[in-house]
């Protein structure tokens, strides 16, 4: 057969057609050749690309300030150890981190046995440097370990910056653990966290146990955070800016109205957060108290504070107040002060500086929000949260929906400039949504005020495809913004930021255990 008969597709390449025996016994030289240019091709790849980014190389100030920015961005993230981490990557990092002793003045109780080496390794790396130090003690650890540990970290008192001693839940308290401190003194001491994990099912003492206080006096104190039974053996907290106060669920001794009243009265106070039964009732005769410099203060599901603290409370410095949790049954009793009693136009009521009320999960009747509101008139910004489904916020106890009904007629908070709302399901349910709607936009009518709904996502949705004409007339006169909340930060923004490093965990609990439900709304 000719080349010509054979199907031109199948014809090899011309240049092939002609190709010499000779030509193709080299092929395989070639090839061999062609692959070791490839092999060398790839051990040059990595080392062009390395030398973009000569890590070892970097000036030492500059490997510092990166060491530095790890240790920081790491302290929400308490399983890992950084600066051990970063001292066993190479020889270099190890001699540079074994230089810089702000990177070991950190320490966490990890619960191992290791951690005695660990923490005397850490307080000798730290030379001089002020110390966070955090000991979270659980029922499983061992009793001799974490007491030799928190012996060790006596030995430097003089240097705590921060400093918490915390019982994990099913824990029974530890007799006289406190009797440790009573010698010290703590020169250094900024921050301390004292007490039972908020969620605990923990057991307190029955006896009495030794106070909890520095003899020797900690006189740069300003933040704290303590159970109740800590609190109670405290020394008087005079120097205190933040206070927060957590009563386990299952500690039925409570603490006298009178000594949450003397807690008020300090000149140091401005930011204080109660979670927690931890209070009765007052006696009859308990006299009022003025916070004098309260600004901020949230109580959660402690009803002797919040169905009195209109009556015994006057805070003239007061800015934001955030009750959650209140009970039912009796916060239209008890919250508010009598009847009987007139208010004048000179008396501007308890909190004459208060711009910012929210309510998170209460039930509250038409009378009783009247009657708060007239004693908050100054407010401007209203929060009506509610964290779940449960009925909770029915239309006869709603903020937002007795608001509604009362419009025009009567006008809550008259200088009202914005609504913040978040119910679950509300705005899917809720049947009078232009009542809604009439509410805000009334007070352009009457009162000349521009107030703002703000609406989560969800609920703007839900609005708008329920009732279309009444949600453009909404957006057409600009009565609403989304509400996006500040990522990491609950929707009733709390702007007192407790020891940064722990403050978010923990305040997430709070808001989540002392509501007694699952925290789905209140963080982002």
């Amino acid at each position: 057969m000719s080349v010509n008969a054979i199907d031109p597709q199948l014809r090899a390449p011309p240049q092939l057609q002609h190709i010499s025996l000779p030509g193709i016994t080299h092929l395989p030289q070639e090839v061999a050749r062609t692959e070791d240019q490839i092999g060398n091709i790839d051990m040059q790849y990595p080392g062009a690309y390395a030398g973009l980014s000569p890590i070892v190389q970097i000036p030492i100030e500059i490997t510092v300030s990166i060491f530095q920015e790890a240790i920081r961005g790491g302290e929400n993230n308490s399983q890992i150890d950084f600066a051990c981490t970063l001292s066993h990557v190479c020889h270099l990092w190890r001699s540079i981190s074994l230089s810089l002793p702000t990177l070991w003045t950190s320490f966490e109780y990890k619960h191992r046995r290791s951690d005695l080496h660990r923490l005397s390794t850490y307080l000798q790396r730290s030379c001089n440097q002020l110390l966070d130090l955090r000991f979270e003690i659980g029922p499983t650890d061992n009793d001799h370990l974490w007491r030799d540990l928190l012996r060790k970290a006596v030995e430097h008192v003089s240097r705590w910056q921060r400093f918490a001693l915390l019982f994990e839940s099913r824990m029974k308290y530890p007799h006289n653990i406190f009797s440790i401190f009573k010698t010290l003194s703590a020169p250094n001491l900024e921050v301390i966290e004292v007490g039972m994990d908020p969620s605990s099912e923990g057991q307190f003492p029955l006896a009495n146990s030794a106070p909890f206080c520095f003899k020797g006096g900690a006189p740069k104190l300003l933040q704290a955070r303590f159970d109740s039974w800590s609190l109670k053996l405290s020394s008087p907290l005079t120097s205190i800016t933040t206070l927060q106060i957590a009563h386990p669920r299952d500690h039925r001794e409570t603490l006298t109205f009178a000594s949450f009243l003397d807690l008020l009265k300090s000149s140091r106070l401005v930011n204080l957060s109660l979670s927690g039964p931890a209070y009765h009732e007052p006696l009859q005769g308990t006299w009022p108290a003025v916070a004098p410099e309260l600004r901020n203060f949230r109580i959660a599901d402690c009803d002797a504070v919040a169905f009195n603290l209109w009556n015994y409370v006057k805070a003239p410095k007061l800015e934001l107040l955030i009750i959650i949790d209140a009970n039912p049954n009796t916060l239209n009793q008890t919250l508010l002060p009598n009847t009987n009693s007139q208010q004048s136009d000179a008396d501007q009521g308890p909190f004459p500086s208060l711009s910012t009320l929210a309510f998170v999960s209460c039930r509250i009747d038409s009378l009783s929000l009247s009657r708060i509101a007239n004693l908050t008139k100054s407010v401007t910004s209203l929060y009506v949260n509610d964290c779940d489904c449960n009925g909770y916020f029915s239309e006869d106890s709603n903020p937002l929906t007795i608001m509604t009904n009362l419009s025009p007629g009567t006008i809550l908070w008259p200088q009202l400039r914005a609504v913040y709302c978040a119910m679950e399901n509300f705005f899917q349910e809720f049947k009078d949504l232009e009542g809604i709607l009439n509410a805000i936009t009334c007070r352009q009518d009457f009162l000349r005020t521009h107030c703002i709904l703000n609406l989560l996502d969800s609920d703007a949705k839900a609005w708008e495809e329920r009732d279309p004409d009444t949600w453009k007339e909404l957006l057409a006169g600009g009565f609403f913004m989304t509400w996006v909340p500040v990522a990491g930060m609950d929707l009733v923004p709390w702007p007192p930021q407790f020891l940064q490093k722990y403050s978010h965990r923990w305040d997430h609990i709070f808001m989540a255990c002392y509501s007694g439900k699952p925290n789905k709304l209140l963080s982002t």
